[in-house]
């Protein structure tokens, strides 16, 4: 990877679909689901390390320090704001915020690995492509 092509800032806006409520999730609540939002910032991690990583590389995340402010209700927009903080070979961190027309109501800090792909030859003619573990 080549820390000095991390993206600085990454924006994700979403409409809170009754999918991505607690009660959908196994909870009782109609609320936006904290796994939701820690998924939206993984994809915004992905997005700001894309043109940084190498083609034989890719990113696995390995840290949330998350913290849910409030509660947002379905039909809700709410941006996903990754900032990178920092970034090496071998890994990338970001600060995460989300926020509704109410404010910030999630903050998290993510840390994502950078690892080596490999490819094989697949049985009926392409390539498939995973992870180098040694």
């Amino acid at each position: 990877m080549n820390p000095d092509k991390v993206r600085g800032h990454v924006e994700i806006d979403h409409v809170v679909g009754p999918s991505d409520t607690a009660d959908h999730w196994g909870g009782d609540l109609p609320v936006l689901a904290t796994p939701v939002l820690v998924w939206l910032s993984e994809l915004a991690a992905v997005e700001a390390l894309q043109g940084a990583l190498d083609d034989d590389e890719s990113s696995v995340s390995v840290q949330h320090d998350a913290k849910q402010l409030t509660t947002v209700l379905e039909g809700s927009v709410i941006v996903v704001r990754v900032t990178s903080v920092g970034a090496s070979h071998q890994v990338a961190v970001f600060d995460v915020e989300a926020s509704d027309h109410n404010g910030i109501m999630f903050r998290s800090m993510h840390v994502r690995e950078i690892v080596k792909l490999r490819s094989t030859p697949a049985r009926h003619g392409g390539y498939h492509r995973y992870l180098d573990l040694g």
